[in-house]
């Protein structure tokens, strides 16, 4: 088996190859009728979300097998938790079907775990569709707890949202 390795997206990665990522990490969630941002998002979405903070490549050798993305709050994000300086947010976290459940997910969550750490957040948190099972087992299991839930106009189902105390 490959090994695995994190990096930090940096300029000159593509964009267009990390859009094409988050598309097939999400791919399952469009067969359930679930459409999160990242299923279908365009690459200048993907340019944009990258610009707000870090992101961070999952690689087994040259291939890119997973992604994950870390914010600072907002004082203006739409969710009121997510406008406390205390809190980082994650999201764009995607992993390619093949690779899933090989430790992959955790070694993502950690990186960004001790970077929200290192920039002395108090909290990280990330919110996910109310129907989709298998994320809130993933959270539950990385320690996470579910502390309420949103209703994006964008999406067709309520997020839940989960916090992880630093």
């Amino acid at each position: 088996m490959a090994e695995i390795t994190i990096r930090r997206f940096e300029e000159g990665d593509s964009y267009e190859r990390l859009t094409d990522l988050l598309h097939a990490a999400y791919a399952e969630w469009l067969l359930t009728n679930q459409r999160f941002t990242a299923t279908d998002q365009p690459v200048e979405m993907t340019r944009k979300r990258c610009a707000s903070g870090p992101t961070w490549l999952a690689m087994a050798e040259d291939e890119w097998i997973g992604t994950i993305h870390l914010e600072r709050a907002d004082p203006d994000h739409l969710i009121p938790e997510y406008r406390d300086p205390a809190v980082a947010i994650f999201g764009q976290f995607g992993i390619l079907p093949e690779w899933k459940g090989r430790g992959v997910g955790r070694q993502l969550f950690d990186v960004v775990k001790g970077e929200a750490s290192d920039w002395g957040c108090e909290r990280l948190m990330c919110d996910t569709s109310e129907n989709a099972f298998r994320l809130h087992a993933l959270y539950d299991h990385l320690g996470m707890k579910l502390v309420g839930t949103f209703d994006w106009p964008t999406t067709n189902y309520i997020s839940w949202l989960f916090s992880l105390d630093l």
